[in-house]
C-alpha cells in the first residue's frame, strides 16, 4: 500500500473516541487524557507512514496502543526510590520518611474531612499549625514552635522576631 493510501486508511480522531471500546475508556479517565492518547497515537502512526514505515494501523492495534498511552498519561508520577546518597533528609527525595504509624494516620484522616483548621473544642475555625506545633514542642522541649515548609520562611521568621525594626543585609540569592 502506498503512503497516502496508509494515511487515508488512518482512522480520524472521533471516529476512534465514538468506537465502543474508546467510550468505555471514556467513563474511567478524563476526557481530555483520552483524546491526548489518541492524537498522540494518531500522529505516531502518521510519523511511521511517512518514514516508510507500514505500521499496522487497524482499530485493535491502536485501541491497544492507546489504552498504554491513557495508562501512562494518568499515572502518578511520584515514585519509591531507594536513598542511597547517605544524606538522610535529602530534600530532592522527599526528606523524612514517615513512620507506619504516621503513614496509617495519613490514610485514616485522608479518607475524609479533618479538622486541619477547626479547633474541635472552640468550635469554631482554628489554626492548622497547632497540630505540628504541639509535638514539635513535646519533642525540643520548647516553649512554642512553628514548621514551616522552606528555608525562606524560616529565615523570614527569625529575622521577624530577632531584628524586628533593624536593618538586615540579606544576599540576593538567598531571597
Amino acid at each position: 500500500m502506498s503512503s497516502p493510501a496508509l494515511l487515508s486508511a488512518l482512522p480520524s480522531v472521533d471516529e476512534i473516541l465514538k468506537s465502543r471500546k474508546e467510550q468505555r475508556g471514556l467513563f474511567h479517565f478524563l476526557r481530555s487524557v483520552v483524546l491526548q492518547a489518541v492524537r498522540d497515537t494518531i500522529a505516531e502512526k502518521r510519523k511511521n507512514i511517512l518514514e516508510g514505515k507500514n505500521p499496522d494501523s487497524s482499530l485493535s492495534v491502536l485501541h491497544s496502543i492507546i489504552e498504554g498511552q491513557i495508562h501512562a498519561l494518568s499515572s502518578y508520577s511520584l515514585l519509591p526510590i531507594i536513598n542511597a546518597t547517605g544524606i538522610v533528609l535529602h530534600t530532592n527525595l522527599g526528606r523524612a520518611v514517615l513512620s507506619e504509624r504516621a503513614l496509617e494516620n495519613v490514610i485514616a484522616v485522608s479518607k475524609g474531612y479533618s479538622n486541619l483548621e477547626y479547633d474541635l473544642e472552640a468550635g469554631k475555625r482554628g489554626k492548622r499549625h497547632v497540630h505540628t506545633g504541639r509535638i514539635l514542642r513535646q519533642l525540643i522541649g520548647a516553649e512554642d514552635a512553628l514548621i514551616v515548609n522552606n528555608n525562606a520562611a524560616a529565615v523570614f521568621l527569625s529575622l521577624n522576631t530577632l531584628a524586628q525594626d533593624r536593618e538586615v543585609i540579606v544576599s540576593r540569592e538567598s531571597l
